[in-house]
């Protein structure tokens, strides 16, 4: 039997309220985080396909490939490893990552690239 005044079930509107809104919150850190590591890495692309056609230029041009890369990621903010492989300039850019999004991704993005001929 229940009572008129009964109010056990008073305030659980509000903790399911809670929970469906911590819920929420804990998705869209997770959101944020998978995009900030996405454009980390698109950076880190963009800046070593960027270099590596700019080291390619070069070395057609009888010019230091890998100092042309190196200025080319360097303006896109990356750091670069450089090799050149016959006509090939091989590029490795690498983007760091500030904040709370090193605890996953560390504390820098690589992306590699190629830049030569195509035939």
């Amino acid at each position: 039997m229940r009572c008129a005044n009964d109010e056990s079930g008073r305030g659980s509107a509000t903790v399911l309220l809670l929970a469906a809104a911590a819920a929420v919150l804990v998705l869209a850190i997770g959101g944020v985080t998978v995009l900030a590591a996405g454009l980390a890495r698109q950076r880190a692309e963009s800046a070593a396909d960027l270099a590596a056609l700019a080291g390619a230029a070069a070395l057609q041009h009888a010019d230091d490939p890998c100092s042309r890369a190196a200025a080319v990621a360097h303006a896109q903010g990356a750091d670069v490893q450089c090799s050149v492989a016959d006509e090939d300039v091989l590029v490795t850019a690498e983007v760091p990552v500030d904040g709370w999004l090193q605890t996953w991704v560390g504390p820098a993005v690589r992306a590699r690239a190629r830049g030569g001929p195509t035939s």
